[in-house]
């Protein structure tokens, strides 16, 4: 074999490796892990206990769940309506219509994602 045929083939082998990682970027995640994931994001990015906005008693008022791999916001979001600050940025959300059960949130971090559609804030 030629040093010509050898590095061509080795530059298939390349293209071939390339080609397979896009791949496995774009195969969307199993929906029970993106669950899992959620939830153990949940647990390890809550912070900040404040006062709840109707004074009746303390919440967790912080969320970051930025650069989580997390293509879709469960309705465990439900469980903390008391957040104000919530960092959702470097994911691949392309829904945010759950965070309409937020009512009292202040900023909202969301660059670097797919969202598809905001018309919950106007």
């Amino acid at each position: 074999m030629s040093d010509e045929e050898a590095g061509s083939q080795d530059e298939e082998k390349e293209e071939v490796v390339e080609k397979s990682d896009e791949s496995e970027e774009e195969e969307p995640q199993n929906p029970k892990d993106q669950k899992e994931l959620i939830k153990k994001s949940i647990k390890e990015g809550l912070s900040q206990i404040s006062k709840t906005a109707d004074n009746d008693g303390y919440a967790f008022s912080k969320l970051n769940l930025a650069e989580k791999e997390i293509r879709k916001l469960f309705r465990y979001l439900r469980n903390y309506p008391h957040l104000k600050y919530l960092d959702i940025s470097i994911n691949a959300i392309r829904d945010i219509s759950i965070l309409a059960n937020i009512p009292y949130m202040l900023t909202l971090t969301a660059f670097q994602n797919k969202i598809e559609d905001i018309t919950l804030f106007c």
